[in-house]
């Protein structure tokens, strides 16, 4: 991504971490997002649509979360370097069975050496004693032949890779809000339309009324514009209805209250001279294929997966660990010496080792995880290689969808023309009596539909310029910088 979205998307981010509620957004390419207010109409640019979005996205909130996520199992894999402490600490409680020696014929001190008469009587003793034990051990690994590298480096294009995605994903969110707020333009023209049609329908029935009414005209005239006129106000509840569902969708994508009144500013011209408009395809294609995040995505997992296959290959390596341990004891059984000489004198102990340990059978695992590794490698190029032709055919789609719509504009642009002119032949030949009111009806209705074709395609043409640039991977720094 470029970088001032990027910045601008890591300042979003920050204000949706602190909460749900809309933020105010450092000021990026023109201004901050406005602050959102149930109570009052909020009056939103292209530009302010777009950074409010970026601002409050739900789908932009999580992608940061799989970059913390992705953030954790980096400083997981770096941490492995560090050495281990452990302390531990505990009570013990011993319980024994003693025998008398005498059994056994053994005299004891002071004894007589003649017979005893109980001398094969077994005696048998218990003795219960507490202890208490303490120590800490320390453990470092020296040597694993790269494992531990492999596993971070291939963690840090995890991450990368995780963050590229987030960048792709603001890209989705402002083509998404622009894709929105041009939608709602379009129901709000087609609407103005039809306000129109309409009150030049009826001023027509106030004229032709008037004439009927001092026998100029017949009533079939009367009612075939009454007809007309229940026509378009069919036509304008449905546009209504139309540019309020848009609004709707609006409104969900900005996160704002239910309800909440929103006053679009017109288009600013500048969208119809997106960076892309006077590139060809073969230059869009190349842009696209350096300037997507989504690529670099992929790529950064191809690294991650060449890393994965170093690390696999380090099963075979001999590993080289220092350990180390202290501690001492305190029992009971040994009164003589008192707790604090235990403990200092005759029960501390301590040792040091070095291990090295050299793998020779491992029934096949590294073997294994390195094929494993490879297929992943081989995987993830093959992912790559199937996304740049994705990234070519959007590009080659979206340019010719904006062709289209340029074409469909210029030609209802003179179907308007060429509209207007037949209503007005048409008026005049029946002012004169030389036309029939159904011929003034028929040109009325195309009149309309020529000017909700421009209202249209007017409208795909403005989408498909965004499109154009979004699939180029240069859409985002240019919604933002819009006002």
């Amino acid at each position: 991504m470029p970088r001032p979205l990027s910045l601008f998307v890591l300042a979003a981010l920050a204000a949706v971490a602190s909460g749900p509620e809309a933020q105010v957004v450092p000021e990026v390419g023109g201004g901050a997002a406005p602050q959102v207010r149930a109570d009052s109409a909020l009056a939103l640019t292209l530009g302010d649509a777009v950074r409010l979005a970026l601002t409050r996205s739900l789908e932009l909130e999580r992608a940061g979360y799989a970059v913390d996520l992705r953030g954790l199992e980096l400083r997981d894999a770096q941490a492995a370097r560090d050495p281990e402490l452990s302390v531990s600490a505990g009570p013990t409680l011993r319980v024994s069975r003693g025998y008398d020696t005498d059994f056994f014929g053994i005299p004891q001190p002071g004894d007589s050496l003649g017979p005893d008469p109980d001398a094969f009587r077994l005696g048998t003793d218990t003795e219960v004693s507490l202890g208490v034990s303490a120590g800490a051990s320390l453990s470092w690994l020296l040597y694993d032949g790269g494992a531990i590298r492999a596993r971070q480096r291939a963690a840090e294009q995890v991450l990368e890779a995780a963050r590229l995605d987030r960048d792709r994903t603001a890209g989705d969110v402002a083509n998404q809000t622009a894709a929105q707020y041009l939608q709602v333009i379009q129901f709000a023209d087609l609407v103005a339309v039809e306000e129109t049609n309409l009150e030049a329908d009826r001023a027509l029935l106030d004229r032709v009324q008037a004439e009927y009414d001092v026998g100029n005209r017949n009533l079939a005239d009367v009612l075939q514009q009454r007809a007309a006129i229940a026509l378009g106000e069919q036509r304008l509840a449905t546009a209504r209805r139309n540019e309020a569902v848009s609004r709707l969708g609006l409104r969900q994508l900005l996160r704002l209250p239910v309800g909440t009144p929103l006053a679009l500013a017109p288009v600013p011209q500048e969208l119809l001279s997106l960076p892309s408009r006077d590139l060809d395809i073969a230059t869009l294609v190349a842009r696209a294929i350096e300037a997507r995040p989504d690529l670099d995505a992929q790529a950064a997992l191809v690294e991650a997966a060449r890393f994965d296959i170093d690390g696999a290959r380090t099963g075979r390596s001999p590993v080289v660990s220092l350990g180390t341990s202290a501690g001492t004891a305190y029992s009971t059984l040994d009164d003589n010496r008192g707790a604090v000489g235990q403990v200092f004198d005759v029960n501390p102990n301590a040792s040091l080792g070095l291990t090295l340990s050299v793998p020779i059978l491992d029934q096949g695992r590294t073997r294994r995880a390195v094929e494993r590794a490879q297929v992943f490698l081989s995987d993830a190029g093959a992912a790559y290689e199937l996304q740049q032709l994705r990234v070519a055919a959007d590009v080659e789609t979206a340019v010719l969808d904006a062709r289209a719509a340029a074409a469909r504009l210029a030609a209802a642009t003179e179907g308007v023309v060429a509209a207007r002119e037949a209503l007005a032949a048409a008026e005049a030949r029946y002012t004169v009596g030389a036309g029939i009111f159904l011929d003034v009806l028929d040109a009325r209705r195309t009149l309309v539909q020529t000017e909700a074709d421009v209202a249209t395609a007017r409208t795909d043409l403005l989408t498909a310029r965004v499109a154009v640039a979004y699939q180029a991977g240069i859409l985002g720094d240019a919604l933002v910088d819009l006002d």
